[in-house]
């Protein structure tokens, strides 16, 4: 949570892969607010750590990452 407002809430830390859990191949949640929350603003954000195991080729990597806001 960069600035808390709205009843915002920040989502829980996802694991690495490599360590223990999933990492982002399925969903996670970034930040939330309980149901009938105050109207205003709230800035999330979030750091990624991009970890790799030692034996992936070098070489150009993409992917999509998707946010919805749901209200």
């Amino acid at each position: 949570m960069v600035a808390a407002g709205a009843g915002a809430h920040a989502g829980a830390a996802v694991a690495s892969g490599i360590d223990s859990g999933a990492g982002l191949t399925g969903s996670a949640v970034l930040g939330s607010a309980d149901a009938g929350h105050a109207k205003g603003t709230a800035t999330l954000g979030a750091a990624l750590d991009l970890r790799l195991p030692t034996t992936t080729e070098s070489g150009t990597y993409t992917t999509t990452l998707t946010l919805t806001a749901l209200s």
